[in-house]
């Protein structure tokens, strides 16, 4: 069964425009609505004003010491629940498993992080730090407290917690003398909670126009061609 080839157009046939769609307009990547007016780009996506003014007010708004203050509050609550597990894992396999001190500081560099909204910088990478070393100590308290507890000058009561927080803060020196494998394991765990509070980078380019439909719609009908006359 043969087809019979479609016929070729005239030469002086005129072209049709009026079939050209325009493309539809770009969206944000934050709202998923459409760009009509202007947009920016952060960090090479495209943004509209709106999502663009949330952005710079994530990271220049709000009360810096209300963020030092749950950033302490949530990193110390952080290393005080890392050293409770570490010391009830060693209680329970009998074994000084150094690589949890990795997980410990990661858990201190997190919740330092939440606190402060994830805005990160030299002083909350700090604060983590100091954080996680706390944590490395105080999971040593337990094991003070025990050992002022015996013989004839045993000491008992809230005290002992108190005097043995202070001395645990030694700990970390004393257990990288001991090892040099924890010297490296810690400061693993350090830079864990280190780098979780680095500052987010942030490339803001704009603002450009685009091309409001109405022009485009002006554009496309002076580009069709006038009837002939006559």
């Amino acid at each position: 069964m043969s087809e019979t080839p479609a016929a070729a157009p005239a030469a002086d046939a005129p072209l049709q425009f009026d079939h050209a769609e325009a493309s539809p307009p770009p969206t944000c990547v934050a709202c998923s609505k459409p760009v009509t007016e202007s947009y920016w780009e952060a960090n090479g996506k495209l943004v509209c004003t709106p999502c663009r003014d949330l952005v710079v007010a994530s990271r220049t708004g709000g009360s810096r010491v209300l963020r030092v203050l749950r950033a302490g509050g949530l990193g110390l609550l952080a290393a005080l629940a890392g050293a409770v597990a570490y010391h009830v894992v060693r209680k329970v396999t009998d074994y000084e498993l150094g690589p949890l001190y990795v997980g410990v500081g990661w858990l201190v560099g997190t919740a330092v992080a939440r606190g402060a909204h994830r805005r990160g910088g030299l002083g909350y990478q700090l604060f983590a730090v100091a954080f996680t070393w706390v944590a490395v100590s105080w999971s040593a308290v337990p094991t003070i407290v025990e050992g002022m507890g015996e013989g004839e000058n045993a000491v008992h009561g809230p005290l002992v917690w108190i005097i043995s927080s202070v001395l645990s803060l030694a700990a970390p020196v004393y257990l990288g003398l001991g090892s040099p494998i924890m010297i490296l394991i810690m400061g693993f765990a350090f830079w864990q909670a280190w780098k979780v509070n680095r500052r987010p980078a942030l490339a803001l380019v704009g603002p450009f126009a685009l091309t409001p439909a109405a022009a485009l719609a002006d554009a496309e009908a002076s580009a069709q061609p006038e009837p002939a006359v006559g």
